[in-house]
């Protein structure tokens, strides 16, 4: 979950996945992806997947923290990290899998808030959150993961 520090707050930085990504084609997300053999651990994933998608050089990442493991609908576990990238960093998206970058602000969707759909699934039950900022709607894990961030922070305030 990369940040953006600047002088009018914090920003959150979003993907939006291609079309051409086996999985949740055209969703907003964080950057991210599966672990390689070489990465040393899952922080080394988040910082190497963030640099191969939006060209975040994984030194400039100040890593603050890690969230709580997210489990999908769809069958993976996601290891959220969280940390501050330079304001006026040059966004370079790989096409392959980032349609474009997004920066929402996080007062925005802290005064946004979140609402959340129940569907039914293979006789289940099962709540989905959504927010919506900018335009945008960030919805299912990337707004679990969002949730989860958020209550850790308005626990700080």
């Amino acid at each position: 979950m990369p940040l953006v520090e600047r002088e009018d707050g914090i920003w959150v930085v979003f993907t939006r996945r291609s079309e051409d990504v086996p999985t949740h084609k055209g969703q907003v997300a964080f950057p991210g992806g599966s672990r390689d053999p070489a990465d040393a651990d899952l922080e080394a994933t988040a910082l190497r997947e963030a640099e191969e998608e939006v060209g975040i050089p994984a030194g400039d990442v100040e890593v603050v923290g890690r969230l709580d493991d997210y489990f999908t609908i769809s069958g993976f576990v996601v290891a959220p990290y969280v940390g501050f990238v330079p304001d006026g960093i040059s966004w370079r998206p790989n096409p392959r899998e980032c349609a474009e970058v997004l920066e929402i602000p996080l007062r925005e969707l802290l005064s946004e808030g979140y609402f959340a759909k129940i569907f039914r699934r293979a006789g289940m039950k099962r709540a989905v959150l959504f927010y919506r900022a900018r335009g945008q709607v960030v919805w299912g894990a990337t707004a679990a993961m969002l949730r989860d961030f958020l209550d850790r922070i308005g626990e700080i305030k």
